[in-house]
């Protein structure tokens, strides 16, 4: 799914300039994030496991989980980001179920890559 899609109308974002590090490894965050425009690297013991590009989430399983992030975020170009708290996140939820499901593919994607980079493959 592109979730920059249900977020094409939006005004308010949040930038990041190359080399700002958007989430880090081990720090709270109330919010997730939509790429609307730019490219961030999900890095794990500053190895790259996923390469966000616009339409792509970024801290979904801190903000369904309520726990410290588990890898940094680092903006690679110059981004433009939607931030989703956890109440438009419900509400989200709940005019789009399908979205929710989206989101849990996004984290079971997310989780067999980290997999991979834990066991070397």
């Amino acid at each position: 799914m592109d979730f920059s899609d249900l977020f094409r109308l939006e005004t308010e974002t949040v930038n990041f300039a190359a080399g700002e590090t958007i989430l880090k490894d081990g720090e709270m965050s109330e919010v997730m994030y939509v790429v609307m425009k730019g490219m961030a690297e999900v890095r794990l013991d500053k190895q790259v496991v996923f390469t966000a590009h616009a339409g792509d989430l970024l801290g979904e399983m801190g903000l369904v989980d309520h726990s410290p992030g588990s890898a940094d975020v680092v903006a690679i170009t110059d981004c433009r980001l939607v931030a989703i708290d956890k109440h438009r996140f419900l509400f989200l939820i709940q005019q789009t179920p399908n979205f929710a499901l989206e989101v849990m593919k996004v984290i079971a994607d997310r989780l067999r890559a980290m997999n991979r980079h834990a066991i070397g493959g």
